[in-house]
């Protein structure tokens, strides 16, 4: 499967894109989506796309300089430039540094797009892996497939199952990494995870990789020695530290036998690194068995109830005491497992977010700090980063609601608002609620921005996805019933759309809700 990037600074474009293309039928892959060229090179350097939808006008760093870089550093994506009709000396210089076409944004038709697209893959195929090198490249991304329970493409080559058969005959090794803190999705920690890691093992070694995130990357070892395998762990992890300031750990799986164990192995690296949330001095963790947590959550409803008691009486330093309190002992304790410790983090997150609909308003600068911190709160890996991250949002809140109290809003903006939480379970377009308030769709969308601080597309998704994760809270609905019961009829959409706001698909977020 080859994998796509959009690049365009565009919201409304990229939403197009991505929604209208069928990516399953063209067995592609969606792998991100940039708003500017500097954007686009993270994204490029952490996911290695074969395929770029590039805007040339773009803020920050423009699609030709992007081009020149990609060009410098020998990075092989096929480029499809997306232009303006008064753009064709641009244009001329994209095709010059080796754009495979474009396409007029204003003549914009999905069946020439993909017609586009189907013409690149065709290219892209005639250069298949021939090498050892570009077998593996197969290999991570049937990998990355198999992981992300993706179905296969196509057949793998010969070559390349004769590869994965070893994993059959050998016991392996795998090796998670990840950041302690979350990372931005934009940020490309991973990139620099897997080229420390690659550097320790050495290029022509059997060992394959799969990025997971924007901080987490783990890797496949076959058949080596013990003895050679914690010698490898500490190679990268003395090199991790030279290159890293950030704080880094490392979780190990029991061995395992064959390509369908390795959901098995991932389990056991991903709960080996559990065991770092309440140890910051260690680094590096083995599976050897589950450890002894407790999972009865320590939050009880009188303590709800008395949180959201001083949060209305604006007595935020009483706030800030009684949630580090609730923190602090765990700390002291080490029996909650952190999952549970997370959950309770996000019951308490929510009291702030009632609190706020209660004025139907919530300040651009302060919601935005909301919702990042709430798509954060899963993301911990370490108690200690949780109390740091939890008291910066409790100090940004405590400066900020008392503007909240004094701030007004629209009244056509609050009746549209209420319209939209009443209905968004349904097919819920813009021109809807623009003809609800008596408003043009542009005036509408104008105003909606300016008075919210979000798009009415993303404030319409927020609703959609904050209901979508009560469901599976709260039920056992299959994954596409929960995204037609929140009004989405397109289960890849929902899917996209749960892990932009959660950092998480519905999958791991079902997955984490159960541990």
């Amino acid at each position: 499967m080859y994998k796509v990037l959009i690049a365009d600074d565009e919201p409304l474009v990229r939403i197009g894109l991505a929604s209208s293309i069928p990516w399953k039928e063209l067995d592609l892959a969606l792998v991100g989506e940039a708003s500017n060229g500097k954007e686009a090179l993270a994204l490029i350097e952490a996911y290695e796309p074969d395929i770029l939808l590039l805007d040339i006008g773009m803020p920050v760093m423009d699609g030709i300089r992007l081009m020149e870089i990609l060009k410098e550093r020998k990075y092989a994506v096929q480029t499809l430039v997306l232009s303006c009709h008064n753009e064709f000396e641009y244009v001329k210089q994209a095709l010059k540094l080796g754009a495979f076409d474009y396409i007029l944004k204003l003549s914009l038709d999905v069946d020439e797009l993909t017609r586009q697209l189907k013409q690149i893959k065709e290219n892209l195929g005639e250069h298949s892996a021939d090498t050892f090198r570009q077998d593996k490249k197969v290999i991570n991304d049937y990998l990355y497939r198999f992981l992300n329970y993706l179905p296969e493409a196509s057949p793998l080559p010969a070559e390349v199952q004769e590869a994965l058969a070893q994993t059959e005959q050998n016991e392996n090794d795998l090796l998670m990494i990840e950041m302690r803190r979350p990372c931005e999705r934009s940020e490309t920690y991973s990139n620099i995870l897997r080229e420390v890691a690659l550097q320790t093992l050495g290029p022509e070694q059997p060992w394959y990789y799969c990025i997971l995130d924007a901080c987490k990357v783990l890797f496949i070892i076959p058949g080596q020695p013990e003895a050679q395998i914690e010698l490898l762990i500490h190679r990268i992890f003395d090199m991790l530290h030279a290159y890293l300031s950030s704080q880094f750990h490392i979780g190990v799986s029991a061995p395992f036998t064959g390509i369908s164990k390795i959901h098995e192995a991932v389990r056991q690296a991903d709960t080996a690194l559990r065991h770092g949330f309440y140890t910051p001095n260690q680094s590096v963790f083995f599976f050897t068995k589950e450890p002894r947590y407790v999972m009865n959550s320590l939050i009880s409803s009188s303590l709800e109830k008395s949180i959201y008691q001083q949060i209305e009486l604006g007595n935020f330093d009483e706030v800030k005491r009684m949630v580090l309190e609730i923190i602090d002992e765990n700390l002291e304790k080490k029996t909650l497992h952190p999952s549970v410790l997370l959950g309770n983090m996000i019951e308490i997150t929510g009291l702030f977010a009632k609190y706020l609909r209660t004025f139907d308003l919530m300040l651009p600068d302060l919601s935005e700090e909301y919702e990042h911190f709430f798509e954060q709160i899963l993301k911990y890996r370490s108690i200690f980063a949780l109390r740091e991250g939890y008291e910066r949002f409790l100090d940004c809140y405590a400066q900020r609601v008392s503007q909240l109290k004094k701030s007004g809003n629209r009244d056509d903006i609050v009746k549209a608002k209420v319209y939209i939480q009443e209905n968004f379970r349904k097919q819920l377009y813009l021109e809807d609620v623009a003809r609800y308030v008596n408003m043009s769709k542009n005036y509408f969308s104008c105003i909606f921005k300016k008075e919210t601080g979000f798009s009415y597309v993303h404030y319409l998704n927020s609703l959609r996805v904050e209901e979508a994760q009560r469901l599976f809270q709260t039920g056992s609905f299959k994954i596409y019933e929960v995204a037609e019961m929140v009004g989405y009829n397109n289960t890849n959409y929902f899917y996209k759309t749960f892990k932009k706001f959660t950092g998480y698909n519905p999958n791991d977020f079902r997955n984490n809700l159960s541990r």
